[in-house]
């Protein structure tokens, strides 16, 4: 059964690459931190710290704790000998930028937060971590009923919108410009980034339809 849900259609397979695979991992497993440590290092990649820390909503909760946690977390990554190969990020909500205009090339980090983000990026920079942000279309037109539903969806040709000559068909990508515009105009322009979440709602929003398998 666990061959069939892990997509294998052979029953045998799934148990002989457990076989193959086992004299290995059970010796990793086996006490001592440095063996631990190396399996570690094999399966995780990256660790965050928290999830979206700086919504508005949570009237500045975090806003003193989460770049210490960020550090303390490194600083312990650091003395296991495993920064190099696990980064430490915390993935953030588009609203932490923000453009006066609506136009990606006026993009800049949220005003009441600029510097401590500013200090985010700049942990991140040091210490070859991505930038990750959780980005969801939806959340933009249900802040703005005139919206055009068209325009969360890639392939979009009806609502175009013009950024001197750049032409965004869909609301997505114009986000992720404006958080690449707000890291380009304070330096960071080459730091990784990575989309944490992206989905719409299954509860029907008062101006927006349920999700279907159309707008999936």
């Amino acid at each position: 059964m666990l061959s069939l849900i892990l997509g294998f259609k052979s029953w045998w397979v799934f148990p002989m690459i457990c076989f193959i695979i086992w004299p290995i991992v059970s010796k990793l497993l086996t006490p001592g931190w440095p063996r631990m440590s190396l399996l570690i290092s094999l399966l995780v990649v990256q660790t965050s710290v928290g999830n979206e820390p700086f919504l508005s909503s949570y009237n500045g909760s975090f806003l003193g704790t989460t770049l210490p946690a960020l550090r303390n977390i490194q600083s312990a990554l650091t003395k296991a000998g495993l920064s190099t190969r696990v980064k430490v990020t915390v993935p953030l909500n588009a609203d932490v930028y923000e453009s006066p205009t609506n136009l990606p090339s006026d993009g800049d980090f949220r005003s009441d937060i600029h510097d401590l983000m500013l200090s985010i990026v700049k942990f991140l920079s040091d210490n070859g971590a991505p930038f990750t942000v959780n980005i969801y279309p939806f959340i933009s037109l249900c802040s703005d009923p005139n919206s055009p539903l068209g325009f969360a969806f890639f392939g979009n040709k009806s609502f175009p919108l013009n950024d001197g000559g750049t032409i965004y068909d869909n609301v997505f990508d114009a986000n992720h410009d404006t958080l690449i515009r707000a890291l380009q105009k304070n330096g960071y322009g080459s730091l990784p980034v990575v989309i944490g979440e992206i989905g719409w709602p299954t509860n029907e929003h008062k101006t927006r339809p349920v999700v279907t398998s159309v707008f999936a």
